[in-house]
């Protein structure tokens, strides 16, 4: 059984004009937007921050993949639209979202190759001024201070090496850099949760971003230990109740 429930809805417009009015440089670029998605009697508008709740764990997973059009469910279909275009295909459903969380291995042999994914005509000083900003301190003491980009001898750094929690501030910056409408938040992973064991947190930029975001939480959490983890409101959640 799956139920949606929406719940008081943060404030988007101030959050983005307090965004937009940052002396950041960086922050401009970050509002990027993001999708309206309806199916199977699921309704979200653009911005909406939707926590997957409940103890089917496999049903949640199966539900994002179903929405980015990895699998195809027959006589289900799946709207999503940004902006004035009408995302028509599972191609370019898939295309418009990023995953956080999911995958144990970076898109990438180097750091420098992870960081840029899937990305689109990056400056270096955007690409540099979100290093500073969410390298965490065994990062930091990895990298070169010249070139966050190479390892302290100004050589590649290999991702092979990295830690969970380095692992997913490397590829937190990739999801920001590349402008999606949608993310996947995978707060049930494996890698996730020891990333967040070692002190890892989502950034803020990405709720600040008015991406469409939805995070699929751990069996047995709830929206509270959700909100506390990412240091963000959500404006509904999805229960998926495993069938008995």
């Amino acid at each position: 059984m799956m139920m949606l429930k929406w719940l008081k809805a943060p404030q988007k417009r101030a959050v983005l004009e307090a965004v937009a009015d940052s002396d950041t440089p960086a922050s401009s670029y970050l509002i990027t937007g993001g999708a309206d998605i309806e199916a199977e009697g699921v309704k979200l508008e653009a911005g909406a921050r939707v926590a997957l709740v409940g103890e089917d764990a496999y049903r949640k997973h199966y539900f994002c993949d179903w929405l980015l059009g990895f699998v195809d469910v027959a006589g289900r279909a799946v709207r999503m639209r940004v902006g004035d275009c009408e995302l028509e295909t599972g191609r370019e459903r898939a295309q418009a979202a990023a995953v956080l969380g999911r995958s144990p291995l970076l898109y990438g042999e180097t750091i420098q190759e992870a960081l840029l994914y899937r990305t689109h005509e990056v400056r270096k000083h955007d690409l540099f001024h979100l290093v500073e900003r969410f390298y965490g301190p065994s990062l930091r003491s990895r990298t070169s201070p010249l070139n966050p980009l190479l390892d302290a001898q100004s050589k590649p750094l290999p991702t092979q090496i990295l830690t969970a929690r380095e692992h997913l501030e490397i590829a937190q910056i990739n999801v920001l850099l590349q402008k999606t409408p949608v993310v996947i938040l995978d707060l049930s992973s494996e890698l996730m949760a020891e990333a967040i064991s070692e002190g890892f947190r989502p950034a803020q930029p990405l709720f600040e971003s008015g991406k469409t975001i939805l995070a699929i939480l751990p069996p047995g959490k709830d929206l509270a230990w959700a909100e506390q983890v990412t240091g963000t409101r959500f404006s509904a959640e999805i229960d998926f109740t495993a069938k008995t």
